[in-house]
Parts: C-alpha cells; structure tokens; sequence
C-alpha cells in the first residue's frame, strides 16, 4: 500500500473590498472645506489665526453695514504717494439715506426733516454737525446707538414729493423709508363704527405708493405716527392702536413704529432723539437682489463743462469698473 502524498496548494488571495465606481463619476472635493493646520503649528499660532479670521470676518461686517464693501490699500493699484493721500478719506463712509414719504394728505414730512436735522445739529461745537440750510443734501454726523462696532454715522434726509415716479427714483438709493402717517383728520368719533372710512390713515396716493414699492423692492422701514397729541387724551391710545394697526397690515410686525407726541417740548425732543437711535441701529437684514451686484449713486453736485458732466457723490456697494 502506498503512502499517502501531501499535495500542496495556493492560498486563496481575495480581492479588497472596493466600494464600486459609477461610470462617468469623478471623486468630488467638498466645496467649503478648510485646510487643517499642520502639525508643526504650535497651540499658539492656531489660536491667533483663529483671532485674525474672527478680525477679518468683523471687518467685513462693519463695512457692509456701512455701506460699502470691504477695501483695503493693498486692493488699490495706485501709486504709494496717492495712497498717503487716500489713506485719511478711507473712513469718510457713504452716510444712510433716509427717505421721508407721507402716506396722506395730512402729514408733514418736512417738519419731521427739520426736526431730524435739528436733533443731529444738538453739539454746535463741531462743525460737521451744523445745520446747513442752503445744502439740502448735507450728511449729518451722529453717534451710533448700541454696540454696532461703529462710533459714529453719517445721516442724510431727503422728502419725497408726493408722487409715484419720484418716490421710486428716491427708494432706488434710499437705505431706510420712513412712511409718515397723520391722525389729524381722523374723525375720533365715528372712528369705532367704520375705522377704514373715518381713519383716514392711508389716502389713495399712498396706497399706489406702496403697491409700486413692493414690485421694486422695499428696503428697511419705520413707521411714523404723527400728530397724537391733537386727540384727546382719553382717546390716544386707541388711535395709537388703530395706526399701528394699519401700518402692520401693510408690512409686518417685523417693521417699526414710533409715535412723534408733541404734548410738550420735553416729550418731542425724546420722541426724535428715539427716533435718531433707531435710525443709527436699523441695517437690512436682505439685501435687494438688484442692488446687490451693481453699483448706484445719489448725486450731490454736478457739473457741466466743454461736453464733459462731473457728478459729486457717494458710490455705494460695488465699484465702478
């Protein structure tokens, strides 16, 4: 009987799993991805490159609520010594452009303008905060209310005319509305058996107005209730109310509303120094789309010479090409 032979054989060799390829699919890099810091970094230089970008990313913010987007020296292809001359204008930002539109017939949108321009002229010792009648688009500089990371604002007020076409030309450039409303022709009697006829707080210009306005686009507002202290003192609130009411319908309860009570000087000097703080605290939350990738002006100034017009202003957003 013969011995039984060993015979030897190849170990099996599998192949690694492979999660199989979809044909035409390339690997895909994720888009927002950020490179991790290499391990030679020591903890601090990962923290202080945490600070710089925390720095940069307030920087930008601040400037985008300024008006403008950020720029940098470095970004300026100019020469050095045009850049010594740049340097002291960098902080000369592009001032809020505030839009007084009356909404009736009743309201005085010029008074609120005077006013305005009169509280932001309260500090007589500096010169920029003058009231300066003879330029009606003189930028007033105010201190900023709340912790915005900016000291202080430039204001501009201009009055709408009571027109659609004028006012959709003012809005185009216009950073905040203020919609003015009157309760002095307000029939407080018959107010409560039919507020949309006896109220009177939206004629039929302004609600053409704001039906223009929503297909343009309508930037922050604040709502202004105007001539309260003409009602009587029992019936105010309820006038307060029913205004608030209708702005509210309008808009949003996301949207302002401030009362002007001129009951006494004390009362109307503290109902626009309110008025100011909102102003310096209201920045859009949205920008409007068409706004966004192109660049506008309100102009100041011109000129006209030899065929060649000179337009003094302040360029907001992008840049001219």
């Amino acid at each position: 009987m013969s011995e039984h032979q060993h015979v030897p054989r190849k170990k099996q060799m599998n192949k690694p799993h492979s999660k199989p390829k979809e044909k035409g699919r390339t690997e895909r890099k994720p888009i927002n991805s950020v490179a991790a810091p290499n391990k030679e970094f020591h903890k601090n230089d990962i923290f202080n490159r945490a600070v710089q970008i925390r720095k940069h990313k307030k920087a930008k913010m601040i400037a985008e609520r300024r008006g403008l987007k950020s720029m940098s020296l470095q970004d300026l292809k100019i020469d050095e010594e045009v850049k010594e001359n740049v340097k002291p204008l960098m902080q000369n930002v592009a001032p809020k452009i505030v839009a007084i539109i009356p909404l009736n017939a009743s309201s005085n949108a010029e008074a609120i303008r005077d006013s305005l321009a009169k509280e932001c002229s309260r500090d007589e010792e500096v010169e920029d905060m003058k009231i300066d009648e003879d330029n009606p688009m003189k930028a007033y500089l105010v201190e900023s209310g709340g912790n915005l990371g900016i000291k202080r604002q430039r204001l501009m007020f201009h009055v709408c005319k009571r027109d659609a076409y004028s006012v959709l030309d003012v809005c185009k450039v216009a950073d905040i509305l203020l919609f003015t409303l009157s309760c002095e022709e307000a029939k407080v009697d018959k107010v409560k058996d039919d507020p949309d006829e006896f109220a009177n707080a939206i004629d039929e210009t302004g609600y053409k107005i704001l039906s223009l306005l929503r297909v343009q686009g309508i930037p922050p507002s604040i709502g202004i209730l105007q001539h309260i202290e003409k009602v009587n003192v029992k019936k105010r609130n309820m006038i307060r109310k029913l205004f608030h009411r209708y702005f509210v319908s309008e808009f949003s309860d996301d949207y302002r509303f401030h009362v002007i009570d001129g009951s006494s000087e004390g009362l109307l000097d503290s109902s626009y120094k309110n008025l100011v703080r909102m102003l310096t605290s209201t920045f859009p939350k949205h920008k409007l789309t068409w706004k966004d990738n192109r660049s506008y002006m309100m102009c100041s100034d011109y000129l006209e010479k030899d065929g060649t017009l000179e337009v003094e202003g302040y360029i907001r957003d992008n840049y001219l090409s």
